[in-house]
């Protein structure tokens, strides 16, 4: 009696442990996934703002990383462009 009772609870936690793994398998590859949609968004933001850097003139003035820093203190000859995220000559 206790022989095939034990069979059944080995047989039940071989079964949850196979689920429990495959469970967790499916988490960790739908987390890559989404890694992997992230890491491309970013590369595509990045290769447009170059894009957009190429077309365009930096400005003269140095360490000018913000837009009020990029209008006020290049005496208003530059401004900001949003798709170089830079500060551009006008």
């Amino acid at each position: 009696m206790i022989n095939p009772i034990f069979f059944l609870l080995v047989f039940i936690l071989i079964i949850w442990t196979i689920y429990m793994y495959l469970e967790n398998d499916q988490y960790i590859e739908n987390e890559l996934r989404r890694v992997s949609m992230i890491e491309n968004k970013i590369q595509k933001i990045k290769e447009n703002e170059m894009k957009h850097r190429q077309n365009t003139t930096a400005c003269s003035v140095s360490n000018l990383t913000t837009p009020r820093d990029c209008f006020i203190h290049s005496n208003h000859k530059c401004k900001w462009c949003e798709l170089s995220n830079r500060c551009n000559e006008i």
